[in-house]
């Protein structure tokens, strides 16, 4: 009997001590729930933060890179207006360029034209000198030499215009020469002038007056 007493007694000795060992691990297991209770907020919440950081990244990269995008596109048609423009005022300057080239010709041309008919109107007086120095008087010794004085002074104001006597030395030119004559003479060449009738004068290309010659066919 004392026998079994001592085994209930070493029973309910082990009993007593196993039931703090349990409490014990039911405590830390109940902590060890709570503590990853509360964690698991905790990195929600950092994940929530970080992939929120990262939306607002992309976006505000979608934003610059649209803006870059556009002010691309506003420095290309920037630049295709300035290039339009350019060639515009390279076209304008052109125009303007040849308008003034051709207004100075023009000008040019009209005051030549005028000088020449005012020149040609002094021609004749010209050749009635001429016509007087080859005229044979012996009444006024002193006559010819005050025409060869007048006709020197003609002669030299139409120079200082630029005028020049049209050269009959070589062919008959349409263009400088007026035929009112022909004639046939196997010993002279063909359009060779044989006569001067009335002098031409030219300013520069421009033709005063045609020298009327004859002309040998």
């Amino acid at each position: 009997m004392n026998k079994d007493k001592a085994t209930e007694d070493l029973m309910k000795d082990a009993v007593d001590q196993s039931q703090p060992q349990d409490q014990t691990d039911h405590e830390a297991e109940h902590s060890t729930d709570a503590s990853k209770q509360q964690g698991e907020p905790v990195v929600e919440e950092a994940v929530e933060e970080t992939e929120s950081v990262t939306a607002n990244e992309e976006d505000e990269m979608m934003f610059a890179r649209k803006k870059i995008k556009n002010l691309e596109d506003e420095t290309k048609r920037l630049s295709n207006e300035v290039e339009t423009l350019k060639t515009r005022l390279l076209r304008i300057s052109a125009e303007y360029e040849n308008f003034r080239k051709r207004t100075q010709k023009e000008k040019e041309e009209l005051s030549d034209a005028a000088t020449c008919e005012v020149l040609k109107n002094m021609l004749p007086v010209i050749d009635n000198l001429e016509r007087a120095l080859v005229t044979e008087t012996d009444d006024l010794p002193g006559l010819k030499d005050g025409v060869q004085m007048t006709l020197d002074y003609f002669v030299q104001t139409l120079k200082n215009f630029g005028v020049e006597e049209i050269n009959t030395d070589e062919e008959f030119d349409p263009n400088l020469h007026e035929a009112v004559m022909h004639e046939i003479d196997a010993e002279k060449g063909q359009k060779e002038i044989s006569e001067v009738f009335l002098k031409g004068y030219k300013m520069g290309d421009q033709v005063i007056r045609h020298t009327v010659v004859k002309v040998v066919n």
